[in-house]
């Protein structure tokens, strides 16, 4: 009898988190700890050191190298604090996307960069290294606190250590260090291990002194970007699962976050004016789901939950780019949507039977979910499908319960043998993660390579296919010598390709109809075929109405006078000015392009009879 409840008593420890927080916090922990720490500190900064030589891509011109408030340095603080995160771009408030953006701290920080060192890719991006080694850091010493057991022999092999090796060398976190803008995700895990650090002193001591700094490092949090606000769930949990102390207690480590939120989100009212606002006519690029029924929508986000879980362990293949239709539209009778729902059913109903047992993997998928369902596309739109860098904070509870599993259970349910297991398992995880890294780090050498690689894997994107056609159009072919006719010419025709079939995926996407219209003018330079111009051109004017470029060249066509060219205008006009004769509220545009043609044929009937209908 007294043998079955000591093996009860040891299964039990090999699967619950009890008594993991250290009743004192020990005065020699960097001391003890000084040669892990360093190592986890080098490798993760180490290992994006090449990113140096890296340039500006995506989203930097927005928060950073085109960012007007940015650029006055400490002076444009105020303003980045007074106003909606997109304005410093744009010059005005633009509701881009629902509930706009209000992540003031993150761009603050490109300010004080730009004041003290400049602007420079080198400095942006060694900067944003430096500040991933850091988050390296600060988890191994949180994870340290959290999960101390006695039965951990090696530092080497400690959950703290492995947590954050296996998340230093993380794939999916490669966007995130190697953008500048992804400075903002670093910034904020940073923010949520602060607190939660300050929020662990306060559960081992019983001073509610130590709530002060948990709230003011979770505020700082919240204002660099909201994602910060999942972690009023995290603290008390983490008081629930590891540590053995009055629920009132635990339930205090709320309030920090609460209040610290709450004061965001005034703020933000404040500021933006609203503290939620739907865009009023979102395009596909801004609302993926953009025409889907309740049913698809929801499918198609369970979809992608499930890609999220399985690149949390197997992280491949990467992209920037979730964009329509990289994800498919999905329903419920597809196996992708039925797998999905089945992963997440599972988890979420071991997490509840392992959350009043404070089994360590409840932890992991309660922490998991919790800090992705702000960005899952759940409870409000995120503006994509989906993205690597929305998991960044979340990957924390993937790692520790891979940590766990090699530093604790494995070696505590077959001791030597399964130590051995352990050191294998984890020599793997670090050399296919960290190759998966250093391979996919170079992806964001510059806007092509970007492009490039991503139009590898988001060959369904509208978005991924625009993009690779203007990296074609604008860094290869314009950067090409005129001499050069041949090279320039295939790179043109390629371009075309690409752009094509972003319009195939996404036939009102206007960022691509005006490149196409571009790509075509370029390619008539080589075949001074003007029929096939002009009926792209036609093609293009009966999706969208205001076509300024397209106007300016037809202007240019007029002022040719050639016969040849006239004729095919003559032709042209006619027809884009009956498309629009018939439809209702367009006359003012018919008009306009009946008087062009009259320009190159004053005495065609049809011309002049369309016009006069049209005044």
């Amino acid at each position: 009898m007294a043998k079955s409840i000591k093996n009860k008593k040891v299964k039990r420890s090999l699967w619950t988190s009890r008594l993991a927080i250290q009743t004192s916090e020990g005065p020699s922990f960097w001391k003890q700890n000084w040669l892990p720490a360093l190592i986890v500190f080098l490798f993760s900064g180490l290992l994006y050191v090449n990113t140096y030589s890296y340039d500006y891509v995506l989203d930097d011109k927005i928060v950073y190298t085109e960012n007007a408030y940015v650029k006055e340095g400490f002076s444009g603080i105020k303003k980045i604090l007074s106003s909606e995160s997109f304005e410093g771009y744009f010059g005005e408030q633009k509701n881009l996307v629902a509930g706009a953006r209000y992540r003031p701290l993150s761009i603050a920080s490109f300010a004080v960069e730009f004041a003290l060192l400049g602007q420079s890719e080198k400095t942006s991006h060694l900067l944003n290294a430096l500040l991933y080694a850091l988050n390296c850091l600060l988890l191994f010493r949180v994870i340290a606190l959290l999960y101390n057991h006695p039965l951990e022999r090696s530092k080497f092999l400690s959950v703290a250590f492995i947590a954050a090796m296996i998340f230093a060398a993380h794939p999916l976190h490669v966007e995130v260090v190697a953008n500048v803008k992804g400075r903002d995700e670093i910034l904020t895990l940073l923010a949520c291990l602060g607190a939660t650090y300050y929020g662990i002193r306060y559960l081992q001591s019983d001073k509610l002194l130590w709530l002060l700094p948990t709230f003011l490092i979770f505020f700082i949090g919240v204002m660099t970007k909201e994602n910060t606000v999942t972690f009023m769930a995290v603290l008390p949990l983490i008081g629930w699962y590891f540590c053995k102390t009055d629920i009132r207690k635990i339930a205090l480590l709320a309030i920090p976050g609460i209040v610290a939120t709450v004061l965001y989100l005034v703020i933000r009212a404040q500021v933006i004016g609203h503290l939620w606002d739907s865009v009023a006519e979102p395009d596909l690029m801004n609302d993926p789901f953009k025409g889907m029924s309740v049913h698809e929508r929801f499918a198609t986000i369970t979809y992608t939950l499930g890609i999220y879980f399985k690149l949390m362990f197997y992280p491949h293949p990467l992209t920037h780019d979730y964009y329509p239709y990289h994800i498919p539209i999905m329903n419920w009778a597809k196996g992708g949507t039925i797998a999905s729902l089945a992963l997440y059913a599972g988890l979420i109903g071991f997490a509840i039977w392992g959350f009043f047992k404070k089994h360590i993997a409840s932890f992991c998928i309660v922490f998991f979910i919790a800090t992705l369902s702000i960005t899952s596309n759940v409870f409000f739109p995120v503006g994509t499908f989906m993205n690597e860098r929305f998991v960044y904070v979340s990957s924390v509870g993937s790692v520790l319960f891979m940590a766990w599993v090699l530093g604790h259970y494995l070696p505590s349910k077959f001791g030597a043998k399964g130590r051995m297991i352990s050191v294998g398992v984890f020599a793997l995880f670090m050399i296919g993660y960290t190759a998966k890294t250093i391979w996919r780090t170079p992806a964001w050498k510059d806007k092509f390579s970007l492009n490039a690689y991503a139009i590898k894997v988001s060959k369904n994107s509208a978005r991924a296919n625009a993009l690779y056609a203007t990296a074609l159009y604008e860094d290869r072919y314009l950067k090409t010598p005129t001499s050069d006719r041949e090279t320039r010419e295939a790179y043109i025709n390629e371009a075309r390709i690409y752009v094509d079939r972003a319009l195939e995926i996404h036939p009102k996407y206007s960022s691509a109809l005006n490149l196409k219209a571009g790509v075509m003018a370029e390619q008539y330079r080589f075949t001074r075929q003007v029929k096939p111009l002009l009926d792209g051109f036609l093609e293009l004017l009966k999706v969208k109405s205001n076509f300024s470029y397209i106007d300016e060249y037809l202007q240019y066509l007029n002022n040719k006078n050639d016969e040849d060219i006239n004729f095919a205008l003559v032709s042209f006009y006619y027809d884009i000015g009956s498309h629009y004769r018939v439809r209702q509220g367009a006359r003012s545009i018919a008009n306009k392009y009946f008087r062009m043609g009259l320009e190159v044929a004053p005495g065609n009937p049809q011309l002049r009879e369309g016009y006069e209908a049209t005044r």
